[in-house]
């Protein structure tokens, strides 16, 4: 299996242009697409969540 944490750290980071070239290369190199879309980008979404609700938590009581 391909290891797409530089995909969920990118995305994590918000490098838009690094998450296409990261996707785009994994793409080319045979990894399935449902496995970027679960493994790379909706565990980074889920990290940026965490985050988003954890910083609404704290800053607006």
């Amino acid at each position: 299996m391909a290891d797409l944490s530089l995909i969920t750290t990118a995305l994590i980071s918000g490098d838009t242009e690094q998450v296409c070239t990261l996707v785009q290369k994994e793409i080319e190199k045979g990894t399935q697409a449902s496995d970027i879309l679960n493994i790379g980008l909706i565990a980074g979404m889920d990290i940026v969540d965490l985050i988003h609700s954890y910083l609404l938590c704290i800053c607006w009581p």
